[in-house]
C-alpha cells in the first residue's frame, strides 16, 4: 500500500488476510495467461443469481450497508457519458460483503465499459486464486490484469481512472488490557483508486478521504513522471492527460500507470455513517466535507447521490458526473426503518 499523505483513520496490517469464502454463485473464467481473452466477452462473464447482484430489498436486508447511486451526462458541457459504475451486494456470495467501483472515462467509453463488465471478474477470480495475500495486494494484481487486458483491445487511447471499495468481515487478533491477544470479527473497508476518482467516508460528521489524486499537479506524480521521461506541459502529462495514474491509454503507458493508491480501514459502528464514490464531476467544485455536509441527513442514499450531482452542476460541473453513496447500518433493524 502506498503510506505517503495518509489520515491517521487508515490502519494497516500487512499480515495475510483469511482464504476468500468460496461459495459457488458463480464462476470465473478469466485467465491472465490467456492471450485470446479479449476475444471472448464469454469467457470473462459472471454467472450470478440475480438476487445477489439487483438491488432488491431482500439483499439489503441481509447486509449491515445499502448503495445508492445516480449519474448525468451534464448534457451542456458534454455530448457523451464516458462514465460507468457497478456495485454487488453480497459479492462473491457472501452475506454483507459489497463491491464498489466507478470508472470515469477518457478518450472514449471503451474502458470504462469494460472495467463495469470485467473488473470484479478479476477480482473475484484473483481472490479465489490468491487466498494467503493481502487484499490490497490483491487490488493491486487486478489493476494491473485488468490493465494488460485493456492494451489487447483495438482501442489503445481510451483510458479511465477508476475508484474501487470492497467491505468485508475478517478475523483479526487485537492485544488486551491483560497482555493476552483475542479473536475479534472485524468489519473493514478496503479502497484502490488510480486517477482522481475519489472515496471520502464520514465518521462522527467529519469527512476523511481514503483515496489520491494522481494528477500531473501533484509533485510526487509530476517526479515520477519526469523521472520515466516524460514532461508536464500545462500540469498535463506530455501536454496529453491530466491524470498520471490510469486503466488503458496503452500509448502512454511508460509514464500513465495503474499501479493504485490502496487504504484498509477497520469500520466502527458508532461513528462510520456512510462511504461517497464519486468521479472528479463531484470533486471538481466539491470538497470532502461539503459532500459529506449534504449527504448527512438524507437516509435514503439513492437521494443522497442525486443530491450531490445536482449540486454539482449548480456550481458549474463542466464534466460527466457519477456518485454512489453507501450508507453504513448497525443491526437491521437500521436498514428496515430506512427502507420501509
Amino acid at each position: 500500500m502506498d503510506t505517503f499523505n495518509l489520515t491517521p483513520l487508515e490502519k494497516h496490517f500487512p499480515g495475510s488476510c483469511l482464504n476468500f469464502h468460496k461459495k459457488q454463485l458463480f464462476t470465473c473464467l478469466y485467465k491472465t495467461s490467456n492471450p485470446d481473452y479479449h476475444k471472448t466477452k464469454a469467457e470473462a462473464q459472471i454467472t450470478m443469481t440475480k438476487e445477489c447482484q439487483k438491488k432488491t430489498n431482500l439483499s439489503k436486508q441481509k447486509n449491515g450497508f445499502i448503495i445508492g447511486s445516480a449519474n448525468d451526462k451534464n448534457k451542456k458541457c458534454r455530448k457523451t457519458m464516458e462514465d460507468t459504475h457497478e456495485y454487488i451486494y453480497n459479492f462473491g456470495g457472501v452475506t454483507d460483503q459489497g463491491y464498489f467501483a466507478i470508472f470515469d472515462g477518457h478518450g472514449g467509453n471503451q474502458a470504462a465499459n469494460f472495467c463495469k463488465e470485467q473488473f470484479h471478474v478479476i477480482l473475484y477470480n484473483l481472490l479465489c486464486n490468491m487466498p494467503s495475500s493481502t487484499i490490497p495486494d490483491i487490488f493491486n494484481a487486478t489493476f494491473t490484469s485488468v490493465d494488460e487486458a485493456l492494451a489487447n483491445l483495438p482501442s489503445r487511447n481510451s483510458g479511465c481512472t477508476a475508484i474501487a471499495a470492497l467491505i468485508r468481515w475478517e478475523e483479526r487478533s487485537f492485544a488486551t488490557l491483560s497482555g493476552l491477544r483475542e479473536i475479534r470479527r472485524t468489519k473493514l473497508l478496503y479502497t484502490a483508486n488510480v486517477g482522481d476518482a475519489r472515496a471520502v467516508l464520514c465518521r462522527g460528521g467529519k469527512a476523511h478521504r481514503l483515496s489520491y489524486d494522481h494528477k500531473s499537479s501533484d509533485w510526487h506524480e509530476s517526479q515520477r513522471i519526469i523521472s520515466a521521461g516524460g514532461v508536464i506541459i500545462n500540469n498535463r502529462v506530455n501536454g496529453i492527460l491530466a491524470i498520471t495514474r490510469a486503466l488503458g491509454d496503452t500509448y502512454m503507458k511508460n509514464f500513465v500507470i495503474s499501479r493504485p493508491f490502496t487504504t484498509e480501514t477497520i469500520l466502527i459502528p458508532n461513528e462510520d455513517e456512510f462511504i461517497i464514490l464519486a468521479c472528479d464531476g463531484l470533486w471538481d467544485v466539491c470538497t470532502d466535507q461539503q459532500a459529506v455536509d449534504i449527504c448527512r441527513n438524507i437516509y435514503d442514499p439513492d437521494v443522497a447521490s442525486r443530491k450531490l450531482i445536482d449540486y454539482a452542476i449548480s456550481q458549474s460541473s463542466t464534466d460527466n458526473i457519477t456518485t454512489m453513496v453507501i450508507r453504513l447500518f448497525k443491526n437491521n433493524s437500521e436498514i428496515k426503518e430506512c427502507l420501509f
